[in-house]
């Protein structure tokens, strides 16, 4: 599907490493953290019932329990690791979108992103899974692929009109 010329609304932004870390927050809250705190709780429930259990294989019990422990100590620092992953990844990228530019045009069918030499991507509305927002921005996801849309930004509309927006968008 071809994108729309209709431009509804219009950011240009620098992706700063304050930005990509937020963005990393806001991944981590949003699912990620959730599951893995559930597995480590589910890890060392079961392996505490089984070590207590008296059973020949107790030894199993200590280990998932272990587990359990090393999954809620991991999510502790998860948006940490993920900035930082997120941070050396645009600082190597060179190729693609490896400058910090950003200029995001959205239409009714979907957003178009620029970077400064003019490289640009498209992602249509309809591949559009969830939008996580706070106070800095908007992350549109679209796939394994996240488009970062801070409200600070808006040279052509307003973030609270794109949040209304958007809610139309969104499932």
């Amino acid at each position: 599907m071809e994108p729309s010329n209709d431009i509804l609304f219009m950011s240009e932004y620098l992706y700063e490493n304050d930005l990509l870390t937020n963005f990393a927050r806001l991944q981590a809250q949003s699912g990620q953290r959730k599951t893995i705190i559930a597995a480590g709780i589910a890890f060392m429930l079961v392996g505490a019932a089984i070590a207590v259990s008296g059973h020949a294989f107790g030894w199993t019990g200590v280990l998932l329990a272990a587990v359990g422990l090393f999954c809620l100590w991991y999510q502790q620092g998860l948006h940490h690791r993920l900035a930082r992953h997120y941070i050396d990844a645009i600082e190597q990228d060179t190729g693609s979108f490896g400058n910090r530019f950003r200029r995001v045009a959205v239409s009714s069918d979907g957003a178009m992103v620029f970077a400064r030499d003019g490289r640009s991507r498209y992602f249509p509305f309809e591949r559009l899974d969830r939008v996580l927002a706070d106070d800095l921005m908007f992350v549109l996801i679209f796939g394994d692929e996240g488009l970062v849309v801070p409200r600070a930004s808006f040279i052509q509309g307003t973030a609270e009109d794109f949040e209304a927006f958007l809610s139309t968008r969104s499932s």
